[in-house]
C-alpha cells in the first residue's frame, strides 16, 4: 500500500452540509480555482462549491465522502493502481443520492 499524501481541489455538491458528490477535474492539483463554478439550485436544495480535500495516508480507509471521491478519481485518472490505495469501507462514507428528472 502507498502511504503518500495527496491534496486536491474539487467541486462538491452539498445538501446542507452533507457532501453528495465531488468532482476533481485534476486530482493532483491543490491550487485550482473553481470558485467561478459555484452555484445554488434552490429547487433541489443543492449548492455546489469548491472543496479542498487532503488525504494524509492513502493506506488508511476513507475518512469521509470527499476523501472517498478523491480516491475514486485517483483510480479513474490512473494516478494510482487498483489495490495500491485503500477503499475499505468506502460505501459506509458515501451518502445515498437519488437522481431525478425534476
Amino acid at each position: 500500500m502507498i502511504t503518500d499524501s495527496v491534496k486536491a481541489v474539487g467541486l462538491a455538491s452539498f445538501a446542507g452540509e452533507k457532501v453528495l458528490d465531488v468532482w476533481y477535474p485534476d486530482p493532483t492539483d491543490a491550487d485550482s480555482d473553481l470558485g467561478h463554478l459555484a452555484t445554488v439550485d434552490e429547487a433541489r436544495g443543492v449548492e455546489q462549491r469548491p472543496l479542498v480535500t487532503e488525504i494524509s495516508d492513502l493506506s488508511a480507509p476513507p475518512a469521509d465522502a470527499a476523501d472517498a471521491y478523491l480516491r475514486l478519481h485517483l483510480l479513474s485518472h490512473r494516478i494510482h493502481r487498483p489495490h495500491d490505495i485503500s477503499v475499505e469501507g468506502i460505501f459506509g462514507v458515501l451518502n445515498n443520492v437519488v437522481w431525478t428528472t425534476e
